[in-house]
């Protein structure tokens, strides 16, 4: 009850589709492959400088790592963007985590960044409630179009602002990333690719850029019951009792 509560008075972190999907290109998305590499490697330095600095060792040591899933974005057999994600399970929490998530820079505002980011989440299994999509993006706006909510902001090794997003994603709403892909005649090529999972006992602490480790959950992300959730509920109760009490008076007065 207070799960559904919860969804329903829920003001963050609720899944939606940007305008940016209106006009999304027409290209293939597939797991990485040993020959995208160099290319992958080549996005994220040409990205470097501009929107962050430092953090090449890192992301290099998760495309050969074998330990998260890549997808790239390829285009007249060009790759155009590129991103990671893996999964991790903690207690009855299901969580995905998006990292290292990049477009050539020649090919921005085309829509290969929205692109890339529906195809990650169109191939998650069915979650038995709903996955909590976490990140840590230098691009905080772009990510909050799809209803990411950040929830804290931090400084990494290298000086860069990161900050920690957060979003819950339905059954429904993987439904709908692969209806959006498949309408824009968009190829997400991942049968069978596998996502790699783990169970851990407890999120780590700390977390530099494009690390796959879990934050502490957010104080708003808890699913506690908030004021408006606790006015409903002390409506809800209200109600009951006055229905119960009328039902006793009929009870006792008419039908003794």
């Amino acid at each position: 009850m207070a799960s559904w509560l919860e969804k329903l008075f829920r003001e963050h972190g609720v899944f939606k589709f940007p305008r940016s999907t209106r006009n999304l290109p027409v290209c293939r998305i597939r797991p990485l492959r040993g020959e995208d590499v160099e290319a992958c490697i080549l996005i994220y330095q040409l990205n470097e400088g501009g929107n962050f600095s430092g953090g090449l060792d890192s992301f290099r040591r998760t495309l050969e790592e074998g330990h998260s899933l890549y997808l790239v974005c390829e285009e007249n057999g060009e790759i155009r963007a590129m991103g990671g994600m893996n999964i991790r399970y903690c207690g009855n929490d299901e969580m995905v985590e998006l990292f290292f998530g990049m477009v050539h820079p020649d090919h921005h505002h085309r829509g290969f960044g929205t692109a890339i980011v529906l195809a990650r989440l169109c191939i998650l299994p069915a979650p038995r409630d709903e996955w909590q999509v976490r990140m840590h993006s230098v691009a905080d706006g772009f990510h909050r179009k799809f209803g990411f909510h950040p929830y804290e902001v931090v400084s990494d090794e290298n000086g860069n602002r990161i900050v920690r997003l957060q979003l819950y994603l339905s059954l429904k709403g993987i439904a709908r990333c692969r209806v959006v892909l498949a309408s824009a005649h968009i190829l997400v090529d991942c049968a069978g690719c596998g996502i790699p999972a783990a169970i851990v006992a407890a999120p780590p602490e700390g977390n530099p850029l494009g690390t796959a480790a879990i934050p502490p959950p957010p104080s708003w992300a808890n699913k506690q019951v908030n004021l408006a959730q606790a006015a409903f509920i002390t409506i809800v109760v209200f109600c009951t009792f006055v229905v119960i009490v009328g039902i006793c008076v009929w009870y006792f007065k008419f039908r003794r």
